[in-house]
């Protein structure tokens, strides 16, 4: 019988789980490659696969899976956003089973898990965090990762033995292959292990707690520490800026009040928030505040579980804060991209404050299980919450006023009150597990406990629904009854609406759709032209692509000769020809024609312009030339046609001083070197002050005019 309730729970969640994963498929897939993804391909598209390239910084990251990964996809199946799909929703599916693994070891397996796991994959969070191939590739598979080396450290918590340890340490080395924050699984492990579940906080509870799990640590070490060793000694995070204390005090501000808690109801705090909307904010502080002082006033033990939630918060909140706030401003807290994180340490707390099985040790160490030293540190903690809470709607315009929908109702309050009923605060046992240790007593040692004056039936496994356990006390039930599976049911359709609500405003907001628009209109554009002219390509003017496919800040990479090959469109970019093209904003083939804008600057004195008509110069690499004309040319920009020969390869970077005050630390184009004439365009800014040529080395280029003008579209 109770494998039959097993087989059916298992297929419940399987359900629940891809229905879930259908709510953020459905808004995600009216996404694509957008941005940092084309800067990656490119890289990929120019570097061989091996360390060097693995290895190379990737915005800040040290992410050898990341850029295997941008490597596969360029070279296995090219902008195929259905595989993309397809890779990042089953990495969502395989944490999710993994979150509910989690909080079924820690707090016995119960219904509300299922309903957990659910919130946890439908999350409009998820649509942000996959919106493009470049985020989705550090989150998901970090968060796949560290959740199993969680999962497996929880296992090696009841077990002896290396296969565990073993286990988490390899799912560790994978998160950390992808993104840098999976190594706060060590810090969620420690956390669970030495104030979970430690009887009392004792230099010798902690002490045991320690000793007996040397295998973990070992294992959880051995990844970790080269790990970090490595990433600080080659210096991925360059030279961050730390942000004021009032711009990290307003992160965290509206990273608490205005995102996470919010997104919990599956609300998204929006820009613009008007008084109702602000009071919204107000009553969802309201809420969870109240679900906190709910379970402390059920159960004061269960602090524990809050200051592993709070501790947790705080540090990934930091982390965000002190990277990214002095670049991007306080506001970066409501990029939901960000509070991916937040999601599962909630789900497994709430897992934890609702079950009557944890903690472990309260069964035989009440005076632990009391924590009477607690209250007043709860109080102090907690209280000054819904005061700061209460004042938000006031002071919101200080920060940015930010609001969005009325909440759906929370799954898990119905949940909790479905615990409360019928339970026994405070009594659990280590048969919480549908798989009974082979020595119960042992395995409440390993977890932190004194021996049991007796060890439990291990034939009883506490699951089984509707029947008395022999200690006495209600079994947990597997699934709910019917009237409660009919409110959980209605309360999920209320969470699923307010989610996909919210993801539809983060779909419509992507310009990623745009993107697709472009490129799949230029492919269009260069197969008729090359269709009309013999199999010929089109020589394309090489100037800065759209901001929405690569930012300028990003150049040389947003020229078109960088972008279009990644594409696998073969075009001729600085070749001599009379059908020159743009590409326009919406990814069109335009043929253009240049219109001088005054007399050529020809020859060179001293290195600088000249207008007087002199012998070609000949500059050879590796060396730089710096141009000046007789005088700055000034705003609009202005069109440089740069005509002559060379002999060599490469590309000659072209740096232009708009200012006076020196060059930038980008070139915005890059000349061809190849044997033969050479006819090149590019675009500046602003004003051009001075020009200068970076020729590479075994490279040879004779310049022969410089006209400054405009490339129009013709006729």
């Amino acid at each position: 019988m109770v494998g039959r309730v097993l087989d059916r729970r298992r297929l419940v969640l399987a359900a629940m789980l891809l229905a879930g994963t259908v709510v953020t498929l459905v808004y995600t897939s009216r996404s694509w490659f957008y941005a940092d993804d084309f800067l990656n391909f490119r890289e990929a598209y120019d570097a061989s696969l091996g360390w060097d390239f693995l290895s190379r910084p990737i915005f800040q990251h040290f992410a050898i899976g990341h850029r295997f990964g941008d490597w596969a996809m360029l070279e296995w199946s090219p902008y195929n956003w259905t595989v993309a799909l397809v890779v990042m929703h089953g990495g969502m599916l395989v944490a999710a089973f993994a979150l509910v693994g989690i909080m079924d070891r820690l707090a016995g397996r119960h219904w509300w898990h299922l309903v957990l796991g659910f919130w946890f994959i439908a999350s409009f969070v998820w649509v942000r965090s996959i919106q493009w191939w470049a985020n989705a590739l550090h989150v998901v598979p970090s968060m796949v990762g560290a959740l199993l080396a969680v999962y497996c450290a929880v296992r090696a918590f009841e077990q002896r033995g290396w296969k565990w340890p073993l286990l988490s340490g390899l799912c560790l080395a994978f998160g950390l292959a992808f993104f840098e924050k999976a190594v706060f699984a060590v810090v969620y492990v420690v956390l669970l292990r030495l104030v979970v579940f430690v009887p009392r906080f004792s230099v010798r509870s902690l002490w045991t707690a320690v000793r007996g799990d040397w295998r973990l640590w070992t294992a959880l070490a051995v990844v970790a520490i080269p790990w970090l060793l490595w990433y600080e000694t080659k210096n991925y995070a360059g030279e961050t800026q730390s942000p004021t204390r009032l711009a990290f005090e307003q992160f965290l501000r509206l990273d608490w009040l205005r995102a996470f808690v919010p997104s919990i109801w599956g609300v998204r705090v929006q820009p613009d928030a008007t008084r109702g909307q602000d009071a919204v904010v107000v009553l969802a502080q309201v809420a969870f505040w109240a679900f906190v002082v709910w379970t402390l006033w059920r159960r004061l033990v269960v602090w524990r579980a809050w200051a592993f939630f709070f501790i947790a918060f705080f540090l990934n909140a930091a982390l965000i804060g002190l990277n990214r706030v002095a670049m991007f401003g306080p506001g970066v807290a409501l990029d939901y991209r960000y509070a991916s994180e937040y999601l599962p340490l909630f789900a497994i707390t709430v897992a934890l404050v609702l079950s009557d099985r944890w903690p472990r040790f309260a069964a035989t160490d009440p005076e632990a299980a009391a924590d009477r030293p607690v209250p007043a540190a709860v109080a102090s903690s907690t209280a000054p919450e819904p005061t700061y809470a209460a004042a938000t709607a006031g002071s919101a315009a200080a920060v940015g006023r930010h609001a969005g929908a009325a909440p759906g109702a929370p799954e898990h309050a119905a949940s909790s009150a479905e615990a409360a009923a019928g339970s026994a605060p405070g009594a659990a046992q280590d048969a919480a597990s549908t798989e009974p240790a082979a020595d119960p007593a042992a395995t409440a040692l390993r977890m932190g406990a004194p021996p049991a004056s007796g060890a439990p039936d291990p034939r009883d496994d506490g699951d089984r629904p509707g029947r008395e356990s022999r200690t006495g006390r209600p079994r947990a039930r597997l699934m709910p009854s019917l009237p409660v599976a009919a409110v959980v049911a209605a309360l999920c359709v209320a969470y699923v609406a307010a989610s996909a609500t919210s993801a539809d405003g983060l779909a419509d907001e992507w310009p990623a759709a745009g993107t697709e628009r472009y490129i799949k209109t230029l492919e269009t554009d260069v197969a008729a032209f090359r269709r009309d002219h013999d199999g010929r390509p089109p020589v394309i003017f090489d100037e800065p692509v759209p901001e929405s496919i690569v930012m300028s800040w990003m150049a040389p990479y947003n020229l078109a000769s960088k972008v279009i090959p990644t594409l696998g469109l073969e075009a001729g970019y600085g070749e001599p020809s009379s059908d020159l093209h743009a590409v326009d904003g919406s990814g069109h083939l335009v043929k253009l024609t240049f219109v001088p804008g005054r007399p050529p600057l020809t020859g060179i004195r001293n290195g600088q312009l000249t207008e007087r008509r002199t012998k070609d110069h000949c500059i050879t690499g590796p060396t730089s030339a710096e141009f000046v004309p007789p005088e700055p040319i000034g705003a609009p920009a202005t069109d440089l046609r740069v005509r002559g020969t060379a002999t060599g390869a490469g590309g000659m970077p072209v740096f232009i001083d708009e200012t006076g005050g020196g060059y930038p630390g980008f070139d915005v184009g890059q000349i061809p070197i190849r044997d033969g004439a050479i006819d090149y365009g590019l675009r500046t800014r602003d004003s051009l002050h001075r020009m200068r040529l970076d020729v590479p080395e075994g490279a040879r280029f004779c310049i022969g005019t410089i006209e400054l003008g405009d490339f129009r579209p013709a006729g």
